[in-house]
């Protein structure tokens, strides 16, 4: 099933990729981001959009408006892609006398669920998770809400849809995004001090440039969100003891 407009909250990494796919499939987005100069819903396309969000979809890949709020957009559209943290749901109006579509997108499938657990509108939340690599794959989480249409949407862009339960997603997130997370708070600061004192192998350095190349990509948030995985492991110390260094 098509969608004529969706909706976007969150205009960052994940939810520019999520623009620029819809946008390239003709599909109208209303899109809105607290750090943007967001400009009311007028038909002007690109106005008001950051630079960076601009050049990744062109002036000439048809219609992105900007909103001035949350609900505004949830109002305008039928199917809003959540691609903030799932802490921030307060902002959201209670939906459930609708059949408005709200996709949560979080690379911890347990903190969306957990968003959504007291909420009267839950049964209007799906759970997804773009992996936004070559393959194309988005997963969305078996048994909440209407997935079957927010796959047919996730098709219709061309995207790869794997559909699983939260359980599997999160041990499968785990073993990979998670153990990368851990390493950079565990031993990324140890591996520099090795490093300037000229004690690393080969190998070793390549590990040490990977890691702060991640670094480099993921916030301390994105850090913390990954890491509150319910199957990883983190040394607590080592977490509290990166914060104060970040900070």
């Amino acid at each position: 099933m098509g969608v004529e407009a969706i909706g976007v909250v969150g205009l960052g990494d994940l939810g520019g990729q999520i623009v620029r796919q819809n946008v390239w499939c003709g599909v109208d987005v209303v899109g809105y981001d607290k750090k943007c100069s967001g400009t009311p819903v007028n038909g002007d396309g690109l106005s008001g959009i950051d630079p960076h969000l601009r050049g990744a979809v062109g002036d000439n890949l048809g219609s992105l408006s900007m909103s001035s709020s949350v609900t505004k957009v949830i109002e305008l559209t039928d199917m809003t892609h959540w691609a903030v943290p799932s802490t921030e749901l307060d902002s959201v109006p209670d939906i459930s006398e609708s059949d408005k579509t709200i996709v949560l997108h979080d690379s911890v499938m347990s903190n969306s669920k957990h968003a959504t657990r007291d909420r009267r509108d839950a049964g209007n939340f799906v759970i997804a998770h773009c992996l936004m690599n070559e393959e194309r794959k988005v997963i969305l989480a078996e048994g909440f809400g209407p997935v079957g249409r927010v796959n047919d949407h996730m098709s219709s862009l061309g995207l790869d849809v794997v559909r699983m339960s939260i359980e599997e997603h999160d041990r499968m997130m785990a073993e990979s995004q998670g153990e990368y997370a851990r390493l950079i708070i565990e031993r990324l600061t140890d591996l520099r001090a090795l490093y300037s004192k000229g004690l690393l192998t080969p190998s070793s350095k390549e590990l040490l440039a990977a890691l702060e190349h991640r670094e480099g990509k993921w916030t301390l948030a994105t850090l913390e969100s990954i890491l509150s995985n319910p199957y990883v492991e983190v040394d607590k110390e080592a977490l509290v003891k990166y914060r104060s260094i970040k900070d």
